[in-house]
């Protein structure tokens, strides 16, 4: 599993599942929608990203987390679509 959450642990966007035997490796790719990060601005009638840290989990699941990766997005605006 990866999985792309906040830093408060709300989760935005999780891959399946991928059975691997023991010792073995695949590469695996997240293509993120980007206004999943994003909220609704009411305002401003526009999508906006908030700034902040995200964490990228890589695990067998929720309570099996192998590695755990921070990044930053900074703050952005969507067009609307």
């Amino acid at each position: 599993m990866v999985a792309l959450s906040t830093s408060a642990g709300t989760p935005i966007v999780t891959t399946p599942k991928v059975a691997l035997a023991p010792d073995a490796l695949k590469q695996m790719a997240m293509q993120i929608e980007p206004r999943l990060p994003a909220t609704w601005d009411e305002a401003g009638h526009q999508w906006r990203i908030v700034a902040g840290r995200y964490d990228v989990i890589l695990g067998g699941s929720s309570r099996d987390i192998a590695q755990k990766v921070r990044i930053r997005l900074p703050e952005g605006v969507l067009p609307v679509r």
